[in-house]
């Protein structure tokens, strides 16, 4: 039976051997997706290995100040030799979006995945999941104690914006002492807990407000079910097309009624980007990666077509049945 500590040693082996690595996380990134995208590469290149780093963008504001961010590619590599990929917090190959497609096809490449989502198909030739793991920065740890290789200050900023994006500074139930544990490492390796917490968290712009604003007029509740719509129409109007609505489903979740909460926000391509949190007791992992996303349990989204009314309509009756479900479960 092949262990935990048994997938960290061969991760750590593949990477040690490697000499011209890939490193991608998942389209539509979140700080965890960046912060160990860059936390590995950087770690790697210390090593003196050839690393490339990838995603299928756009980066978050949040992250864009962190070390070596500007090395971080948002188109697939063409004649650049290779001989390791690392799909970095992605359950599935579809979620490494473009960059990923040409590196997953290539049979003669060995795939490393690190993920710590429980929908995890395990399309590796090693997978290294931990689905009790706070944050897939959580496995680049080991992977870096394993190797033996000291924490830089630059790695150590990534690694804990990673941590702290997707606990939500540390308050969610995935937390553990040992989380804590880490955390502290990385903070006596130099990076400051308070700057990080302050720019992944609370910074937003004028325009996120004014777009949250939005969000939050067009509320409605149903069956412990909270969910906010912002259409193509009012972002256009307002000039908010390319502003983020990161973390409103979060804000929502605020509500004392509300079990489940989710937010529409439709793009200027026709899709939909559909953004769902939950109480502990209540699942949105599942319904998202039956919706061709993927998350958490507690946390998690996915992309649809239009048109929005349709597609509140799919979701929301998803979401009541699982409210309705996990009450009588209970």
């Amino acid at each position: 039976m092949t262990t935990q500590s048994d997938q960290v040693q061969r991760a750590a082996g593949l990477l040690d051997s490697a000499s011209r690595i890939a490193i991608a996380c998942h389209l539509g990134p979140d700080p965890d997706a960046i912060g160990s995208l860059l936390g590995l590469g950087l770690a790697m290149q210390e090593r003196g290995k050839t690393v490339h780093l990838l995603t299928d963008g756009p980066i978050p504001r949040s992250v864009q100040w962190l070390p070596s961010v500007d090395q971080i590619r948002l188109k697939p590599l063409t004649d650049e030799p290779v001989d390791l990929f690392v799909a970095l917090d992605s359950s599935d190959p579809e979620r490494l979006g473009e960059v990923g497609q040409p590196l997953i096809a290539n049979d003669e490449l060995t795939t490393l995945v690190i993920d710590h989502h429980a929908t995890n198909t395990e399309f590796g030739d090693v997978n290294l999941i931990t689905v009790e793991a706070a944050a897939t920065a959580e496995q680049i740890v080991y992977v870096l104690d394993a190797l033996q290789h000291a924490i830089s200050q630059p790695v150590a900023e990534c690694l804990l914006a990673a941590f702290i994006g997707d606990t939500v500074g540390f308050s969610v139930s995935s937390v553990t002492p040992l989380t804590m544990r880490i955390a502290a490492r990385l903070m006596e390796a130099g990076a400051a807990l308070h700057e990080i917490s302050d720019r992944i968290l609370n910074i937003r712009t004028l325009d996120e407000i004014r777009l949250w604003g939005i969000g939050m007029a067009n509320t409605h509740l149903e069956q412990g079910v909270l969910w906010s719509v912002i259409t193509e129409e009012e972002r256009r109007d307002n000039g908010l097309m390319d502003t983020s609505r990161s973390r409103l489903s979060n804000t929502l979740l605020c509500v004392p009624e509300a079990y489940v909460a989710v937010s529409f926000a439709a793009n200027s391509d026709g899709e939909i980007d559909v953004s769902m949190r939950a109480r502990p007791g209540y699942d949105v992992g599942s319904i998202a990666y039956e919706l061709g996303g993927g998350g958490h349990t507690l946390a998690a989204g996915c992309t649809l077509k239009g048109p929005m009314e349709e597609v509140v309509r799919r979701v929301v009756t998803m979401l009541k049945q699982e409210t309705t479900d996990a009450v009588r479960d209970s």
